[in-house]
């Protein structure tokens, strides 16, 4: 048995979970061995077992063999509890086994009840539907022939079920085409859009908002279908699981950023709606997480969108929502971002002298920001000095990419500002083309603004 294991599958229990899995190692009819039981004791105390002799270490192996194995078996306990639908399912076959027809019967329509009264509407929910449904059709001794209604329900859930899945499996296929190259065959793809164009069942909340997915990654031309799968993400949030909705947010973002990257501003209040709602729904945190990405993007784009107010609350109510390793640093950087925004220069130097950016990819939108700070109030020694530190940071520290080519076009474009006569016109107007015309520069924005300060 595998130790290492056991205690790592121990240590992401919670309290609670841990409580209930005691008493689950204390019920006679799961276990029956008390040294599997104290042993769990003491790994939930302390995860650390102590020195053992060759004997007592393989007692040990086999304790922790019979304990990993309870333990697999009360996470598949816990995940089955959730899922009531299924619980009945198989109470159901239970009386059948039993030949009790009709609680067998009686189980089925209250499953059946609960599952119609239940606001989610995904491919798991036409599952269901068809299974119970079809347990309804067929377990009946006799069946009106000319009574097509239950007939025709039980294949339009099977067609539901199969669309919802399929459609969701190619998005997620497409969606990560954008960052991984592969060419996985799909097959039916013609079909299954055709079938949901025809049978008009875009204006199924799941179905529907998994088509317009497929649109807005497939297509070049997708604005329409954007505020289409917002709508469904908005207003039938109810009839997605919580990893659908995420999904659906994750595609949502990632098409208002490449608009964005086209210089399609206005979406940037796309993105924050997204943001805003994503937050409200929890679909942003991860295992009650959320990512220092996601917490930069959603400043970013609260600041361009000029709502500082809303800023300064989500920084400071989501703050510890972050990992510990990046939290200080991240809230520290967007501290200063925003003491930028409102024209707190001082203050924004400040929070970046303060803070200890050991990420990378954190440190050089630090400098960036100084740059453009030491730029704004006019000092120029300093300036010099700081773009000298960078452009040897970035040499030294090995930056490659993306990230190189855009750092050094800043340092040498601001080199350019520092350096240019500001009466000579001509001079100006190439440094505005040569702004304009180069890529990667995340800071473009800035720099024309600073040159038609000086034209």
């Amino acid at each position: 048995m595998n130790h290492v294991r056991l205690q790592r599958t121990i240590g992401t229990l919670n309290n609670t979970e841990k409580r209930k899995f005691r008493k689950f190692l204390q019920s006679p009819y799961f276990n029956t061995r008390t040294d599997v039981l104290e042993l769990f004791d003491s790994l939930a105390q302390s995860n650390v077992e102590p020195e053992l002799n060759e004997q007592d270490e393989k007692n040990r192996r086999l304790v922790a063999s019979y304990l990993f194995r309870l333990l697999e078996q009360f996470m598949i306990f816990e995940e089955m509890q959730q899922n009531t639908t299924a619980l009945s399912w198989h109470l159901a076959h239970s009386y059948k086994k039993r030949r009790l027809k009709t609680d067998a019967e009686r189980v089925m329509g209250q499953a059946l009840d609960a599952l119609q009264e239940d606001p989610l509407r995904n491919a798991g929910y036409f599952d269901w539907l068809y299974h119970l449904r079809f347990e309804q059709l067929y377990d009946r001794e006799t069946t009106p022939a000319e009574d097509e209604a239950p007939v025709r329900q039980l294949f339009e859930a099977l067609d539901h079920a199969w669309l919802a899945r399929k459609l969701r499996q190619i998005c997620l296929l497409l969606n990560r085409k954008k960052v991984y190259r592969m060419e996985v065959p799909i097959a039916f793809l013609p079909e299954a859009i055709q079938y949901v164009e025809t049978e008009n069942l875009k204006e199924h909340p799941v179905i529907g908002a998994y088509y317009f997915a497929y649109r807005l990654l497939s297509e070049e031309s997708a604005e329409p279908f954007f505020q289409q799968l917002k709508t469904a993400l908005f207003d039938h949030a109810a009839c997605f699981s919580l990893e659908e909705l995420r999904e659906l947010h994750l595609i949502a973002l990632n098409f208002c950023i490449r608009q964005i990257n086209v210089s399609n501003r206005s979406y940037f209040h796309e993105a924050l709606d997204l943001y805003r709602e994503g937050l409200h729904k929890d679909t942003l945190l991860e295992n009650g997480y959320l990512s220092r990405f996601t917490y930069h993007n959603i400043v970013a784009a609260g600041l361009q969108c000029g709502e500082l107010t809303w800023v300064d609350h989500f920084m400071d109510q989501y703050k510890n929502a972050m990992e510990r390793t990046y939290r200080d640093s991240t809230y520290s950087f967007n501290r200063a971002k925003l003491a930028y925004a409102r024209g707190r220069l001082r203050d924004a130097l400040g929070l970046l002298q303060t803070a200890n950016y050991r990420d990378l990819l954190l440190n050089l939108p630090a400098k960036a920001l100084a740059l453009k700070i030491y730029y704004e109030l006019d000092e120029p020694d300093v300036l010099q000095n700081h773009l000298t530190a960078m452009r040897t940071f970035i040499h030294r520290k090995r930056v490659i990419g993306y990230h190189r080519t855009n750092y050094l076009n800043l340092i040498r474009l601001t080199q350019r500002l520092l350096t240019i006569n500001v009466f000579d016109k001509k001079a100006l107007q190439e440094l505005r083309r040569q702004v304009q015309a180069e890529e990667p520069l995340t800071e473009k924005e800035w720099l024309l603004e600073q040159v038609e300060k000086l034209v």
